[in-house]
């Protein structure tokens, strides 16, 4: 029992540490732990783990505290009548949450009960999209992708880290949730390939030669340094700064597992060796020079800005001479739409000589890149012959959808964490406000493309279970699809024709095929 209690006390007192550091107020904090109370029914150890659920949220996530208490139900109680009155005096918001969560829970313990060969892509591409189609609030996405990360940091459980890796972890990029997408990651890639990532983690850890430092820790410092000088060189720039309305430099180092598979695609021995292990990247936006300035012209002047931005950083670090690896996606953008200027730089620092990507773009061209546009046109053009993947095409169909789609308030970044300014305890707090509105900005531009993505494909698109005695499937179909397509469908990946046995839909005998239609994540049953 005492042994319980420690533990209790450590996982509230880290869980009430990272809500400190998040801004909530003491009242939101007494809120949760009595919710917690509540929802483990007293149970000590149940408290412990409901706690540490909760801290993935708050610490890598900083979701709003009725996301933490419908969490806290989610952990510890089932979708049922008995655990709906304690969620419930918690408000209308929790509850529908706790209920959203615990239905996205039911398909994915119906894809893993059906479908056991889950090495193809494609069934974790329908399981991702199904999820994304079938819920009513982005919140409940974020509850279930820290799910599936406390479970993988508790076990070894091999089909969960599937699906962090293929499924919740692209999740977390369209949320903007990059710290979670990491950690999914990782930790999958520690469950599934316990030895290259040991590899690549201690060849990370190793010092480098002549200092105390590991390679890790040397190149946070490699690239904090560099960001300081390219933020300098830029700003001193007289041409740049005139032109520029504004610019953002960001540094990265390439996480285990990206870093692994960079090495096996280059055949690298090392994580030294891997070209853009270490990078900077230069996000700007253009002066409009003239009020009645046409947008092309300033569209244009802005790539012709990235150009030179590249050419002051080339004169800075220079481009390596074997390798420099010049790619420029602005002139030929990838088949996604991707444009940016990439090459690869040789960095002198403190003796010590390193490479890093250096990378040049418009906020535009962010757009496109960082909150999967490209990806939502794809989906929407696929009958198309001739595709226009052009930023302008892409942003001025996505500004056309957004006036045609009125987005639920749900798929609204401000609806999450809000400012009370009824609490006392919230009285005066600028630094909690600051953080609330910059989290919102931040979130805002994500949630409202990867809402416009859910939109498409429920427009487009039922993903339906097919339960057979050979082999169970998760398929896309039409969205107007029947039983019957549901038939062909199967007959044509398996190439085995259903005769002779019985059909059921989610338990019960199906009597016209063609005329039973489907709904999304309906389970069909072959009986044979």
């Amino acid at each position: 029992i005492a042994e319980k209690s420690k533990q209790l006390h450590e996982s509230m007192e880290q869980l009430r540490n990272a809500m400190v550091n998040s801004f909530y107020t003491d009242s939101e904090i007494l809120k949760l732990n009595f919710a917690i109370e509540e929802a483990a029914l007293g149970d000590t150890k149940l408290m412990s783990e409901a706690a540490d659920f909760c801290y993935i949220l708050a610490d890598t996530m900083d979701m709003g505290v009725h996301v933490l208490i419908a969490a806290a139900f989610h952990y510890c109680q089932t979708n049922d009548d008995s655990s709906k009155s304690n969620v419930a005096m918690f408000g209308d918001q929790v509850v529908e949450l706790f209920q959203n969560a615990a239905s996205l829970e039911k398909l994915e313990d119906v894809f893993s009960s059906i479908v056991h060969h889950t090495h193809g892509l494609a069934r974790w591409d329908h399981l991702r999209n199904l999820l994304l189609t079938d819920t009513g609030d982005w919140r409940a996405l974020a509850i279930r992708s820290a799910a599936c990360l406390h479970t993988l940091k508790q076990t070894e459980d091999k089909m969960m880290a599937r699906e962090a890796l293929h499924t919740f972890a692209p999740l977390a990029t369209r949320l903007g949730m990059h710290r979670l997408k990491n950690e999914l990651e990782g930790e999958a890639f520690r469950v599934l390939y316990p030895r290259q990532y040991d590899s690549v983690t201690q060849l990370s850890s190793e010092m480098k030669s002549g200092n105390n430092n590991t390679i890790a820790e040397r190149m946070q410092q490699v690239l904090a340094s560099a960001k300081e000088d390219m933020e300098a060189v830029l700003a001193g720039d007289a041409v740049f700064s005139n032109t520029t309305e504004r610019f953002e430099v960001t540094a990265r180092v390439k996480e285990p597992y990206s870093m692994w598979r960079k090495m096996l695609r280059q055949r690298s021995s090392h994580v030294l060796n891997v070209p853009d292990a270490i990078a900077l990247r230069i996000v700007l936006k253009s002066k409009q020079l003239a009020p009645q300035e046409p947008e092309q012209v300033r569209k244009a002047r802005e790539r012709a800005l990235c150009y030179y931005a590249q050419h002051l950083c080339q004169q800075t670090w220079e481009p390596l001479s074997n390798n420099p690896r010049t790619k420029d996606y602005i002139e030929n953008p990838k088949p996604n739409g991707y444009q940016s200027l990439h090459y690869t730089a040789s960095n002198h620092w403190k003796g010590e000589r390193w490479t890093m990507e250096i990378q040049v773009r418009s906020e535009e061209m962010h757009k496109v890149a960082e909150y999967g546009l490209a990806a939502h046109w794809d989906y929407k053009s696929k009958s198309s012959s001739k595709k226009d993947y052009s930023s302008d095409a892409y942003l001025a169909s996505l500004q056309e959808w957004h006036w045609e789609q009125k987005q639920p308030s749900c798929w609204d970044a401000h609806n999450d964490v809000q400012i009370d300014t009824t609490d006392p305890f919230n009285d005066g707090n600028d630094e909690r406000n600051d953080f609330i509105q910059n989290r919102a900005k931040h979130l805002e531009p994500y949630l409202e493309a990867l809402n416009k993505a859910k939109l498409t494909l429920e427009e487009q698109y039922k993903f339906i279970f097919i339960n057979s005695v050979d082999e169970g499937n998760i398929v896309a179909l039409p969205a107007h699809a029947s039983v019957y397509d549901a038939l062909e469908e199967s007959v044509r990946q398996t190439g085995k024709e259903f005769v002779g046995g019985s059909l059921l839909l989610n338990g019960s005998r199906v009597e016209n095929v063609k005329t039973s239609s489907l709904e999304n994540g309906d389970v069909l049953t072959l009986q044979m």
